[in-house]
């Protein structure tokens, strides 16, 4: 033992540890791979109660050695208790209110932001309506200049046509303004963006919040049921106790295919 342990453990715990630590650094040269004979397993089975008892006792040795420090430790512990549970309860308050300021800053920033949100959308659509207007006013035009020319084609008088080829102009220059019109409109729809609501509690020096997210299952057949529905196979891991539990009720080594029941056989003894 290094020197800050035999200022805290007695001589005689310090001596009788040591025995008892000789004991398991013999048994250790004389741990066999496997056993043969009969003999050899009675004469493991003798190592291994004497050394199930120099386990046990250690720990009686390393209780006592301690209890001493764990009242001392106890009583500390008492007088720094209440005033601990006093601090914890006033900042328990604190928390309380700052953190409902800042659901409730966030909560008005995101009201804020979806309101921002609607009114550039709704106007977004405005720009894209009028510039479906336009577009659609640019396409009665093509048509209308497209009649022109044909009439034009037809015209049994020069100036029949003279006075066709003048409304395919016009109507062409109509179509022409309109599309220019409509992509004002297109463009300008492509750029009307919500501004970001910027909008926090003030800044503590030191200090910092963190979501901290968890899940509340309160019915779980459902909460199954949406696991394997959302591929989410990992939350429906088995409790190792309940897996346990069935396998000492069928008490047979058993395969499935999923798996197996088996039994990990242990040792124990009475020191």
């Amino acid at each position: 033992m290094n020197q800050a342990m035999n200022q805290l453990i007695p001589i005689d715990a310090q001596e009788r540890a040591e025995i008892i630590k000789k004991l398991a650094d013999d048994y250790q040269k004389q741990v066999v791979q496997k056993i043969s004979t009969s003999e050899q397993y009675l004469q493991c089975g003798e190592r291994y109660k004497d050394l199930n008892g120099a386990e046990k006792e250690l720990d009686n040795i390393r209780k006592a050695c301690k209890q001493p420090y764990s009242r001392l430790a106890e009583d500390v512990d008492a007088v720094f208790k209440p005033m601990i549970i006093a601090v914890q309860s006033v900042k328990g308050q604190y928390r309380t209110v700052m953190v409902a300021r800042d659901i409730e800053i966030e909560h008005e920033r995101i009201r804020q932001q979806e309101e921002l949100n609607r009114k550039a959308e709704a106007a977004r659509r405005e720009e894209e309506a009028k510039a479906k207007a336009l577009r659609d006013k640019e396409e009665a035009a093509r048509r209308e200049e497209e009649a022109a020319r044909r009439r034009a084609e037809e015209a049994t008088s020069a100036e029949e046509r003279k006075i066709a080829l003048a409304e395919a102009e016009k109507r062409r220059k109509e179509a022409e303004a309109a599309a220019a019109r409509a992509e004002t409109r297109e463009q300008k729809s492509e750029t009307i963006i919500a501004p970001v609501v910027q909008m926090a509690a003030p800044k503590i020096e030191g200090m910092s919040t963190r979501d901290n997210w968890k899940m509340a299952i309160e019915d779980q057949v459902a909460f199954i049921n949406w696991a394997v529905h959302n591929n989410q196979l990992g939350l429906l891991e088995p409790s190792s106790s309940a897996c346990n539990s069935l396998a000492k009720s069928i008490r047979k080594e058993t395969q499935y295919p999923w798996g197996k029941i088996y039994n990990d056989r242990g040792l124990s003894s009475r020191a």
